[in-house]
């Protein structure tokens, strides 16, 4: 087939159009071309936004992007998720992977741990691909380009960011460089630890209660920041009924861990509304970035805005869900117990 026009495939997916299959195989093949240049953790420059989970909310995507401003004249990190749970994955994924291909230096796309065959073989996304083209091979190709999806990125020598969290066996962040991610996400070890780990009110490395991965404190952030010479760590991965969740933040000094006090900024901020700017003080924040989670949960939303060369601080931007979504006929959405 002839070259596929990218940007008309921007427009197809924004008019819930289903794009056909030798467009999708030969965008699939672009990305991995590209991902194979890329390393397991990036390195990126500021000023840029960060988001979290998608799970398939197109048109959440969309009002996404009405918020942070336009979408080709700023760069973009996302953390991963962006299949399962909502109605559209696919279509979500292959619109960020079309804006990567047509920019190149300023769409960043890392793993999640919902970008692996085994997670997204049970949470909708095959199902999806099924309904769509009548076979899994669509689902094959894509799982196939997660592989290649980097692992976390490191911005201004200053903010880490990954998908789930910290690894018990990975101190510095040069660690994860040596491992190959082109796999199959493994069920332990630290590419499954940084996909899967979750920050919690734990003094030692905790199992954690999903079943993979590990549950981590304030003092292994602030170790991990310490070692690495970093400030903060953003993440997504969890449900924010906020849109966003501070934990740990180096200068309160009423912080106790023993007492599971975290510091979860909370207000009465109203959608699309800008928060205070934030210093980068040795913290770690969960960023999330699906409002109204599988269209029940009545959560905000939230991206990042940060800027080195400016004041050193973030700004998070909150938005609801986008007030038109479609929802496809005859085909359920996965509500099962497993829930992030």
């Amino acid at each position: 087939m002839g070259d596929v026009n990218f940007q008309q495939i921007l427009s197809d997916i924004e008019n819930n159009k289903i794009i056909p299959e030798d467009q999708v195989t030969h965008v699939l093949m672009k990305l991995s071309e590209v991902l194979y240049n890329e390393r397991n953790v990036l390195i990126l420059q500021s000023p840029i936004v960060i988001c979290g989970d998608i799970h398939g909310q197109f048109d959440d995507l969309l009002e996404l992007f009405n918020k942070s401003g336009d979408k080709t004249m700023q760069k973009y990190l996302f953390m991963g998720d962006y299949v399962d749970r909502g109605y559209h994955g696919l279509n979500t994924f292959l619109y960020l992977v079309c804006l990567k291909l047509l920019y190149p230096t300023q769409y960043f796309l890392l793993r999640g741990n919902h970008e692996s065959r085994q997670v997204s073989q049970m949470y909708g996304f095959y199902n999806e691909c099924l309904a769509n083209y009548g076979h899994n091979g669509i689902w094959t190709l894509c799982n196939n380009a997660f592989d290649l999806l980097p692992i976390a990125a490191l911005i201004d020598n200053t903010v880490f960011s990954v998908h789930g969290g910290l690894s018990p066996v990975c101190p510095f962040i040069d660690i994860i460089s040596t491992f190959n991610r082109e796999d199959e996400l493994p069920s332990s070890g630290v590419l499954c630890d940084l996909c899967w780990g979750d920050p919690d009110c734990v003094t030692k490395w905790r199992i954690s209660p999903r079943g993979v991965g590990f549950l981590f404190g304030a003092d292994h952030v602030r170790q991990f920041n310490r070692l690495n010479n970093i400030k903060l760590i953003t993440r997504s991965h969890q449900l924010a009924n906020d849109g966003f969740k501070l934990y740990y933040p180096q200068n309160d000094d009423e912080y106790s861990n023993e007492k599971c006090n975290y510091v979860c900024e909370k207000g009465n901020y109203q959608p699309n509304e800008l928060t205070s700017k934030r210093p980068v003080d040795g913290s770690l924040i969960t960023v999330w970035s699906a409002p109204n989670y599988q269209y029940r949960s009545y959560n905000k939303a939230s991206i990042m805005k940060y800027n080195f060369k400016g004041d050193n601080t973030y700004d998070i931007i909150l938005f609801d869900a986008n007030k038109v979504r479609i929802v496809p006929k005859d085909l359920p959405l996965n509500n099962s117990i497993y829930f992030a």
